[in-house]
């Protein structure tokens, strides 16, 4: 159960960053930046700043 509920909270992280990404990043790089959203949250100040902001574009 708990792997699968780990899985949801990543995908979901995954797919809230890109939305995110979207403004600054295209293409490979938006879902690059996507995938390390973990790391980017624990070590990145500007990261953590930006997962902040609404998503009103």
């Amino acid at each position: 159960m708990w792997p699968f509920l780990l899985l949801a909270i990543y995908a979901g992280g995954v797919w809230y960053s890109a939305r995110k990404a979207d403004r600054i990043y295209s293409g490979s790089g938006k879902w690059a930046v996507s995938a390390l959203w973990p790391l980017l949250l624990l070590t990145n100040r500007q990261f953590r700043q930006n997962w902040r902001r609404p998503l009103n574009k």
